[in-house]
């Protein structure tokens, strides 16, 4: 970059409010810019036998939004006529509609693309030294994930996408072979394809599915969780819309603070100073307006451009175009933005994938000497420096698993869904310094066997910390939305931060066990001798969790009898769960394979009106708010989650009501 174009840069830079402001569209540097209609591509050969998007759909591309149906029916006919192009339904919507990945390199990488996709993986999740990082990146391509429409009223990514897919399908010139062989671009266009036709921001349930990277309760999550998981980016593109800022509004990174400590260095360096360049660049040439920190943060653990650096080390790159832009003119410029974001990990693919695969074998370097990241802040508009974070170690986490145990299972689920490495031990342990979840101080516990163990020499780290740690220490004295998730609060988990360097956190100690599915966390219930269960026998587990509460109702809904125990029973609380065990196969089914411990008692105990008392489904009414309702399109809807939890999560019948029935006396 010359000087000139680094001082533009730099008047961009300051134009850009602070976090506490609005945002600044353009600034008083862009404010004359001349207007362009988008970017005219220069004159390529192509492949005939790839079909254009007018010649599938009958319209051109970009200038209304496309159906859901027109994306999937182009993406299948390119897929079938270029061997550079697969697809796969990773998923389903609510409604039933597919979640697609779409994945385009060169046919050679895609001959060898299994061989390729284990090496990177293998840099991440079992890495060994910086040099050997090294040495295997050199010839990696460059993952690159991107991803668009998780909001359903934000569609244009898509649109853009399609453009994308066919220069990269039918070009035949030097510049898009290289790109072919420099990279592989793996796809989710519609993330939320049922928002999409409606033009409603949530999917089908209210839900905001860009809230959902955490708790992974809608359909629609997890195949985009399973594309980080699957391939090794080293960037993570995320396109959105944004609303009321301007008909020529465009942000892209770098972002604003605050910026969780545990945030990839790497993953914001090749953010901010690669592909934010390169887009910038490719915008002063066309005359774009853009923005730059304003109101988007890396704060929040729930994004498409935080998840991707927190937990994957890769660049994750928010852009936001104007939703108020005319079609064509929206559709220009995040193509525009995409397509030179790709060319800038093309140029600069050797260093890309060398940093991101040296940051694992430091992640457990650091992991295994206790250390946190310090707080960072990248905003010029700052105040002041970031806020002072404790230097205290932490060197892993422990919890008990035989209270609460549902709930320690949908969290070893969660974390698991992540690629985390949990262990649970062999033997009791004793912690010399542990700070149990929600408190201050550090003190010595033993736990018992078959307790949970999360080291934190683990690739996972920053996400582990993410998920558990109980005070994220924010460098700056603003928030946006959650800074860390403290499951262990928000569960009430027994157990905590374990302050000094155990040799039991070691996995070749001989004292853990790896965890490979939650029901490893727990044996499974044994039949009686008879098979199924004999009359003179029950299974019972705690009603301490609500994964527990979640198990009671499935085996209601199944026409199971449960019932509650009226006192203290062999060991178990007053008010846990007991079934016959002739219905095993349905407590196993429910109970056991959400983690929850279930025990066998011998003799039928609390089977009998004497010793407990039978539980039946409750009914439910959701009063919900019209106001929210009628607005759900543009933002999402107030009870969304709660009628998923009681209806998706508890199987119960929920009837919806309004406050006006209620004062009408109507129910």
């Amino acid at each position: 970059m010359d000087e000139q174009a680094a001082g533009a840069r730099e008047d961009l830079t300051r134009a850009g409010l602070s976090r506490r402001g609005a945002l600044v569209l353009g600034g008083s540097v862009l404010a004359t810019t001349a207007w362009s209609a988008g970017p005219v591509p220069s004159a390529r050969a192509t492949d005939p036998a790839v079909p254009t998007w007018d010649e599938v759909n009958g319209y051109p591309l970009g200038l209304r939004q496309a159906t859901v149906a027109e994306v999937d029916a182009y993406v299948e006919a390119v897929a079938a006529a270029s061997p550079r192009v697969t697809t796969e339904v990773l998923g389903h919507s609510r409604e039933g509609r597919a979640i697609r990945e779409v994945v385009v390199t060169s046919e050679r990488n895609h001959r060898r693309l299994p061989a390729l996709r284990r090496r990177g993986l293998a840099l991440r999740d079992e890495p060994t030294t910086r040099a050997r990082a090294t040495r295997v990146a050199r010839d990696l391509p460059a993952f690159v994930v991107v991803v668009a429409n998780v909001h359903g009223n934000e569609p244009s990514g898509a649109d853009a996408l399609m453009q994308v897919l066919h220069d990269l399908a039918a070009g035949q010139d030097e510049q898009t072979l290289e790109r072919l062989d420099e990279l592989v671009v793996a796809m989710s266009p519609i993330q939320n394809p049922d928002g999409r036709d409606v033009l409603s921001r949530p999917n089908a349930m209210g839900f905001d599915l860009n809230r959902d990277w955490f708790a992974m309760t809608q359909p629609e999550t997890p195949p985009r969780i399973e594309l980080f998981r699957r391939y090794p980016a080293v960037a993570g593109l995320d396109l959105h819309e944004q609303f009321l800022q301007g008909p020529d509004a465009y942000f892209f990174p770098p972002n604003a603070d605050p910026v969780h400590r545990e945030s990839s260095r790497t993953g914001l360096w090749a953010a901010n100073d690669v592909l934010s360049p390169a887009i910038a660049d490719r915008f002063d040439t066309e005359g774009y307006p853009y923005s730059h920190y304003g109101i988007y943060d890396l704060f929040a653990p729930i994004y498409g451009d935080s998840v991707p650096n927190q937990a994957f080390g890769a660049a994750g790159f928010l852009m936001e175009v104007s939703f108020e832009n005319a079609y064509s003119s929206k559709f220009d410029r995040v193509y525009a933005a995409t397509d030179a974001a790709l060319a800038a990990m093309t140029t600069h693919r050797r260093r890309l994938v060398t940093r991101w695969a040296r940051q694992w074998p430091s992640a457990v370097a650091e992991g295994r000497r206790g250390e946190l990241r310090g707080n960072l802040v990248q905003d010029p508009a700052a105040e002041a420096g970031a806020l002072p974070a404790p230097s205290t170690r932490i060197y892993g986490y422990a919890m008990r698993t035989d209270r609460r145990s549902g709930d320690v299972g949908l969290l070893v689920q969660r974390l698991l869904d992540y690629g985390v490495q949990v262990h649970t031990t062999r033997r009791p342990i004793r912690a010399r310094r542990l700070r149990r979840f929600g408190t201050r101080g550090f003190s010595s516990a033993t736990l018992p066997a078959g307790s949970l163990v999360l080291t934190c020499a683990q690739p996972m780290k920053s996400w582990l910390h993410l998920m558990l740690e109980d005070e994220p220490h924010a460098p700056v004295d603003y928030y946006y939305d959650v800074s860390g998730w403290a499951s262990g609060v928000l569960m009430r988990l027994e157990g905590g931060a374990v302050g000094s360097d155990e040799d039991w956190l070691d996995p070749d100690s001989g004292v853990l066990r790896r965890v490979r599915s939650v029901k490893d966390l727990q044996a499974k219930p044994r039949a009686s001798s008879g098979g199924s269960g004999s009359a003179g026998e029950s299974l019972a587990f705690r009603l301490d969790s609500a994964e527990a509460f979640a198990a009671a109702f499935a085996l209601l809904g199944d026409g199971v009898e449960v019932r509650r125990l009226s006192t203290r029973t062999r060991g178990l609380p007053a008010g846990s769960a007991v079934v016959a065990a002739s219905a095993r196969g349905r407590v196993v089914r429910h109970a056991w394979r959400r983690g929850v411990e279930v025990r066998s008692l011998r003799g039928g105990a609390g089977l009998d009106d004497a010793a407990s008392y039978p539980v039946r489904r409750p009914r439910v009414a959701l009063v919900r708010d019209l106001v929210s309702d009628t607005l759900e399109p543009v933002f999402a809807r107030n009870s969304g989650y709660a009628e998923w939890l009681l209806s998706d999560r508890f199987g119960l019948d929920v009837t919806s009501l309004y406050a006006t029935e209620i004062d009408a006396a109507t129910l």
